[in-house]
């Protein structure tokens, strides 16, 4: 229904200020009341229409969608919609619900936390075929650069579909093998990308600021077919993704002056390891820990790996595309 495209939104919320008029999704749902923190009760309803969920705030008449619209009509995020398409989607999901287009094109979006638990977020991304295995990729990002409360790479219980993430109060950035992800879900791959390495990077914004401070101001779903919003979103994904520093698979140890340097530059991720458990502690001073932590991300950015040259190339084709379809 929708053009393929590399770059594209994902998992998003939207609310819309009206409720639904076909109720068919809501079947068998009852309304059920909910206290505030401030004692005023809410009287909501909730339902799924495909993987998509719909919460009806009745008491004030707001209807909250949550989830992947690129899912909802494709059964993946594989084949993503364009942003062009993402206003038209909803405005046929809303057809669904019994949504007015008027309604959905001012509709506005969610992210942070919501007062029952949990949290929206504004997720966007893109899908690369590589020609090396994705884990080699993910391997070879040591760490970010600013200020990462966590960072992570491992899989889920036994499963081989590692992820690299790094996270702050303001987003999360993901990097995982797609096909592999697929194939643990038993979801079936699209036949394009049938046997080949697929490398699925996403960004997910946790702040509503965050999402503001793309454009400057609060953006209705109308907003994002407009030239200022693609801008804003492909070079904010861009800038996170350079802010990474790569294992750069050179070992330079001529540029080793001791023992420790060379250990250093055999195995970044190991020596920034134990460089921040030294500091934690105390085993290493602050200056001390700042100079050794400079120095090797300064090594690892001056000299590219294969696969980093490799990702700046694919990006610049997708960003080259991406600008002439604007």
């Amino acid at each position: 229904m929708f053009k393929h495209t590399s770059f594209s939104l994902d998992n998003i919320t939207i609310g819309v200020n009206c409720l639904c008029t076909d109720k068919e999704y809501l079947k068998n749902k009852i309304p059920q009341d909910y206290t505030l923190s401030d004692g005023k009760i809410i009287t909501y309803r909730n339902g799924k229409i495909g993987n998509l969920s719909i919460n009806e705030n009745i008491t004030n008449n707001f209807t909250t969608i949550q989830g992947s619209i690129t899912a909802y009509f494709n059964g993946n995020n594989f084949q993503s919609i364009p942003l062009n398409g993402v206003e038209q989607a909803y405005i046929e999901l809303g057809k669904d619900l019994g949504i007015s287009e008027e309604a959905i094109r001012e509709a506005t979006f969610k992210v942070g936390r919501k007062k029952n638990g949990g949290s929206y977020g504004f997720e966007y991304g893109l899908s690369i075929e590589v020609s090396q295995p994705v884990k080699d990729y993910l391997s070879s990002m040591v760490e970010m650069r600013g200020q990462n409360e966590h960072k992570g790479y491992g899989s889920t219980g036994d499963k081989p579909n590692i992820t690299k993430y790094f996270v702050n109060k303001s987003y999360e950035f993901y990097g995982y093998d797609k096909g592999r992800q697929l194939q643990d879900k038993l979801c079936p791959i699209p036949q394009e990308w049938q046997g080949k390495e697929i490398l699925r990077l996403e960004k997910r914004l946790l702040k509503g600021t965050a999402l503001k401070a793309l454009t400057g101001k609060q953006l209705h779903l109308s907003d994002i077919c407009t030239p200022q919003f693609k801008h804003a979103l492909i070079d904010d994904f861009m800038k996170t993704f350079n802010n990474i520093i790569f294992d750069n698979n050179c070992k330079n140890l001529d540029k080793a002056k001791n023992h420790e340097e060379v250990n250093a530059l055999i195995n970044p991720n190991q020596y920034l390891f134990s460089l921040s458990i030294s500091k934690e502690m105390g085993k290493i001073s602050e200056a001390s820990y700042n100079r050794k932590h400079a120095w090797i991300t300064k090594q690892l950015k001056e000299n590219k790996g294969t696969l980093k040259i490799e990702l700046d190339q694919k990006f610049q084709e997708i960003q080259s595309h991406f600008e002439d379809s604007l």
